[in-house]
């Protein structure tokens, strides 16, 4: 089993602060109030094992974007080892017949998008994540990940770069 560190008390506010929004998001992927509250206390046992991700994620949207990812990430394994796998009718909930609303060309796009992101490297998609979906700076990114404020501005650049020239390529 691997090592918890103590609790720091930071850990338990946001426990305390977002124990029950995290309930209501854990009920996208399990219909049993006892699911929720394993797959949430699964989320903070993960956070727990690495503080440095708390300490990074400061409060406001990028907090709730990392407590998101990781709730999401434990509810997928639990019902892995389950061999439940939610539809994405039941992982969205009532917003499915909104999204089933959107036109073909909507769904292309984002068909084109999630392809070109996906064909991008694992770190250089990451980074991109991190950036322009959580809010992330240069500086807090190469934090994250070891690497110099300058080299994680450039990988952005280059990334961007990439991203476009698969969009383009997909157009075609």
């Amino acid at each position: 089993m691997a090592k918890v560190q103590q609790p720091q008390s930071d850990i338990r506010e946001i426990y305390a602060s977002w124990y029950d929004r995290m309930l209501l998001w854990a009920r996208r992927y399990f219909s049993e109030q006892a699911d929720c509250e394993d797959a949430v206390h699964e989320a903070f046992l993960r956070l727990l094992r690495r503080p440095e991700l708390i300490r990074n994620a400061g409060s406001g949207p990028r907090l709730e974007g990392l407590l998101r990812i990781v709730l999401k990430s434990a509810s997928l394994d639990l019902l892995k080892k389950r061999r439940e796998i939610p539809t994405d009718g039941e992982i969205f909930g009532e917003a499915a017949p909104l999204l089933e609303a959107q036109t073909e060309e909507r769904y292309a796009e984002k068909d084109a998008l999630d392809r070109a992101i996906a064909g991008l490297p694992d770190a250089t998609r990451d980074m991109l994540i991190l950036a322009y979906l959580y809010g992330y700076t240069p500086a807090e990114i190469g934090g994250l990940i070891g690497r110099k404020e300058g080299a994680v501005r450039k990988a952005l650049q280059r990334g961007k770069k990439s991203l476009y020239a698969l969009l383009k390529e997909e157009e075609q």
